[in-house]
């Protein structure tokens, strides 16, 4: 979509993801599941699917994420009527993107009213409870000063609302990121189908040790804000014996700013923890 950007390591992997959402976005009604392990790429698939498609990419757990001590219902009403104010009233494409079982304290709690409002959304175009009946008038009379808006109801022969609610449809997309949980799956089919049935399924494996290698590459040339250092020169430096530790304290500043976005890069640390020698 328009001004959005994107910066990320590109593998065939990741592509081959992305091209497969990214068509499922050009569809009408086309949403999509992804389910994997954390780390495996689900989320960044999804941004980079939506700017493949040329759809405006909303990441409802990211946004709701920076909400600290209050409630999170409202401001997910605010961002659904947002999106659907965007595909119903003016004719953009949106895609809503959410992580389910997140953990994010500030809205995790209320986790299941927000994934059955995307399962109310998924099967019947609409969250009831996001708009106030004054809020709909609101929307149906800036409508029906739209005259295309006004031939469509009238060849629909449809009431304002449902006009528009019919837009929201062919032009809102959900994109739900879950991980590969038996329990959490199990659950869904038996009181949240529409999650599973309504969606296009993907199954996100682990990253390739390769591409888990040029990621943590790119974490470090970014925190050392320098191309002349050696990844690999650090990473020996790091996982080798007391002797070698020189070499880290020659980029001790280096370290210290590597230290205050290590969070950053633990999904991919601890990916490729299995691969280092037990003797490290």
């Amino acid at each position: 979509g328009s001004g959005q950007t994107l910066d990320m390591i590109l593998f065939a992997a990741a592509i081959d993801r992305a091209h497969r959402l990214a068509r499922a976005l050009l569809l009408q009604d086309g949403h999509v599941l992804c389910i994997g392990a954390p780390a495996s790429g689900k989320r960044s698939a999804c941004k980079m699917a939506a700017v493949m498609a040329g759809v405006e990419l909303t990441d409802i757990s990211a946004d709701l994420a920076l909400i600290r001590g209050q409630p999170a219902v409202d401001e997910f009403h605010e961002i659904i009527r947002r999106g659907m104010t965007a595909c119903g009233g003016h004719g953009q494409k949106v895609a809503l993107l959410m992580q389910a079982a997140s953990g994010v304290a500030s809205w995790d709690q209320q986790e299941d009213y927000i994934l059955d409002s995307i399962h109310c959304l998924l099967r019947h175009g609409d969250i009831e409870s996001a708009w106030t009946s004054q809020q709909v008038e609101e929307v149906c009379d800036q409508l029906l000063d739209n005259k295309a808006f006004v031939k469509e109801l009238h060849e629909a022969g449809a009431q304002p609302w449902e006009g528009f609610l019919a837009r929201v449809r062919r032009r809102l997309h959900v994109m739900l990121c879950a991980p590969l949980s038996r329990e959490l799956l199990c659950n869904w089919c038996r009181e949240l189908p529409g999650l599973l049935g309504c969606c296009q399924v993907n199954m996100f494996a682990p990253l390739p040790e390769e591409a888990l290698q040029d990621i943590a590459e790119c974490h470090f040339r970014a925190i050392s804000g320098q191309d002349s250092l050696d990844f690999h020169t650090v990473a020996y430096a790091v996982t080798s014996s007391a002797e070698d530790m020189g070499t880290v304290d020659a980029h001790r500043e280096f370290s210290m700013r590597m230290l205050t976005v290590l969070n950053d890069c633990l999904p991919t640390f601890h990916a490729l923890a299995s691969q280092v020698p037990p003797s490290h």
